[in-house]
C-alpha cells in the first residue's frame, strides 16, 4: 500500500504528463491552423526575400506601439528615444553580423543595449521588442506577421511549460500566484526569454506584454497583439492563450 507521500508524488507526476499531452495537442492544432491560414497544407513556399537584412547608416527603427525609436545617424552614431514624447539620447553603435550593440553615455555612466538584427528590423535582446525599419506594425507583410505569431506562440508555450514545472517541483496548487522571476530557473539559461523573466517583464515582438498570473492559468497574449496578428493567426491558433 502506497504511503500518502508516494500517492501525492504519483498524482503530481500524472498531472504533469497530462499537461504535456495538452500542450502537444495545442501545438498540433496551432500548426494545422497556421498551415491552413497560409493557403493550405500543400501551399507553394513563400519566395525568399532579397536583401532581407535592414540597411543601417541613416536608418530609423521604430516600435509601433510605444513610439520608441532608434536612429542610426552615421556609420557609428545613433539617437534613441524611449517614447514619442521622450528626449533624445545620443550614443554610439557597432554592428557585427546579426548583432547590434549600442552604448549610451551619460554623467552617471554608460548603458549598453543589445539588439538582434532580423529581416523584421531590430529586436531588443532582453525585452524582445521589435523596432521595424521605417514601418508600422499594421504595414508588416503577411510573411512577417506569421513569423511574429509563430515566435510569440512559442514564447507562450515555454512559459506555460515552465509554470507547470515550477508548480510540480514546489508542490503548488491550482490558483497559486506565479511571477516571471519564479519561472526563470525553468527556462534555458541565457536565452532571451530567460533574461526577460529575470527582469520580471516579458513582451512579444510587437512590444505588448505577455501576462503570467497563476498555476493552471495559461499565460495570456495581449488583445493588442491578437488584433494585429489575427489576420494570419485566428483564435484557434492561440488557444488556450487568449484572455477570456
Amino acid at each position: 500500500m502506497n504511503s500518502p507521500g508516494e500517492s501525492q508524488t504519483r498524482l503530481m507526476a500524472l498531472d504533469l504528463e497530462a499537461r504535456k499531452w495538452r500542450r502537444r495537442a495545442m501545438g498540433w492544432l496551432g500548426a494545422l491552423v497556421l498551415a491552413l491560414t497560409m493557403g493550405g497544407l500543400a501551399a507553394e513556399p513563400l519566395p525568399e526575400k532579397q536583401d532581407a537584412k535592414p540597411a543601417f547608416e541613416k536608418a530609423v527603427f521604430t516600435n509601433a506601439d510605444s513610439g520608441a525609436s532608434i536612429a542610426l545617424v552615421s556609420a557609428t552614431e545613433c539617437e534613441i528615444k524611449d517614447g514619442a514624447a521622450e528626449p533624445v539620447r545620443h550614443g554610439e553603435y557597432t554592428h557585427q553580423g546579426d548583432k547590434l550593440k549600442i552604448v549610451l553615455k551619460s554623467a552617471e555612466g554608460a548603458d549598453v543595449l543589445f539588439y538582434d538584427v532580423t529581416d523584421l528590423g531590430l529586436v531588443a535582446a532582453q525585452t524582445r521588442q521589435l523596432f521595424s525599419n521605417g514601418t508600422k506594425a499594421d504595414l508588416l507583410s503577411p510573411q512577417d506577421l506569421r513569423k511574429i505569431a509563430t515566435e510569440t506562440l512559442e514564447m507562450l508555450r515555454i512559459l506555460d511549460a515552465a509554470t507547470d514545472q515550477w508548480s510540480i517541483e514546489l508542490g503548488k496548487m491550482a490558483g497559486t500566484p506565479v511571477a516571471l522571476k519564479d519561472l526563470a530557473p525553468y527556462i534555458k539559461t541565457g536565452s532571451r526569454l530567460h533574461k526577460a523573466c529575470l527582469l520580471g517583464r516579458c513582451v512579444d515582438l510587437l512590444g505588448n506584454p505577455i501576462t503570467v498570473t497563476a498555476v493552471d492559468t495559461p499565460p495570456r497574449l495581449s488583445k493588442e497583439s491578437f488584433d494585429k496578428l489575427s489576420k494570419v493567426a485566428p483564435e484557434a491558433f492561440w488557444e488556450p492563450y487568449l484572455a477570456k
